[in-house]
This record gives structure tokens, sequence and C-alpha cells, in this order.
């Protein structure tokens, strides 16, 4: 029923051809759909749920492949199935970049090791160190830089990033993360 609404509310919006796939109004009736499947899931237990919210999910994403909600959502449903091979693919679709790592590492490293998917593990937590690593690097130059130019506020934003980043609790794990696969390794 709830994927029939959905198709209903997609059938009337009509785009045409050549123009991108941008958000559109059927987007928020799918998002809807896939968390009541998903509430119904961890209320009943019944698989039936998330492959219907894969399904919704799927279809949604091919009418509106901007919206990173869907992504988002089948990261979760890909991780409550233990699909980690999809989750892993569709955190790449994501195409995370810089900062972005440290915020939304927290969704695939912990489902990856829970899942055996070590090799994204290792992926995660090289990208973060060494952002890290660059960061606390180059950021002097940017304050120096700044200075040279004449926009002084911007060498407070530049110190203060530096120093949340050089506390992020993901950073931290990272590092953890990999001292723990170097260990892993030592066994093999």
């Amino acid at each position: 029923a709830l994927l029939d609404a959905f198709v209903d509310c997609a059938r009337r919006i009509h785009r045409p051809e050549g123009l991108p796939a941008d958000r559109t109004p059927s987007d928020e009736m799918a998002l809807l759909a896939v968390r009541v499947l998903i509430d119904r899931y961890n209320a009943e237990g019944r698989d039936e749920y998330l492959i219907d919210a894969i399904v919704i999910c799927r279809r949604a994403l091919g009418a509106s492949v901007t919206n990173f909600q869907f992504k988002l959502l089948l990261l979760q449903l890909y991780y409550m199935m233990g699909a980690q091979s999809l989750m892993q693919q569709m955190f790449q679709t994501l195409d995370v970049k810089h900062i972005l790592w440290d915020t939304l590492g927290h969704v695939i490293v912990p489902a990856s090791w829970q899942l055996g998917g070590l090799k994204m593990v290792r992926q995660a937590s090289d990208y973060l160190v060494r952002l890290g690593r660059e960061n606390q690097k180059d950021s002097h130059d940017y304050a120096f830089q700044a200075f040279k130019h004449g926009t002084y506020s911007k060498i407070a934003e530049f110190h203060a990033f530096e120093r949340r980043l050089a506390r992020s609790m993901q950073l931290f794990s990272a590092r953890c993360d990999l001292e723990a696969l170097s260990a892993l390794d030592a066994f093999e």
C-alpha cells in the first residue's frame, strides 16, 4: 500500500527529458513510507518490511538521484539486512570527501566492523588519519595566507577548526581501528 501511494504520487509528477533529477514532492512520501516500514520492522521483526523499504528507497533514488537521504536510509537498511557489500557500494555513491569523512565515518565504520568489512574499515580509517595529519600540517599555511591577505577573522576560524578536528572522536576511533587492524594482521 505504501509503495502504491509512492508510485501514484511519483506518476503525477512529469519531469521533462534532460532536466536533472532533483528532489521531487514524492520524495517526502517515499521517505515517510520507509520510516514507517522501519518502525514496523522494529516492532514486529518481519524482514518483508525491510525488503519493501529497500525497494521504495531504490525506486525513489532512481527518480531523485541527488537526494542523499535515500542513500543514507539505504545504508541503514543494508546494515539491518547484513548486506555489507551493498552498504559499502552505497556509501561510495555518497562521494564523501574531506571533512565529511569525519562526519559520516560513524555511519560506515562500526557497521563494517560488525559485518566483517575490514577493507572498508581500513580505507575509512586511513583516510581519516591522513585528513587529520594533512589538516594539522596545512592549517598553519592557511592561517598565514589569511594573515597575508588581511582576512584576520579567518585565522581564528582555521585555528578553531584545527582544534576541533584534533579532538575529533572519529579521528581517535580511526587511530584505534588502525591499531586493531594491525594486531589482526599480525595474527595472519
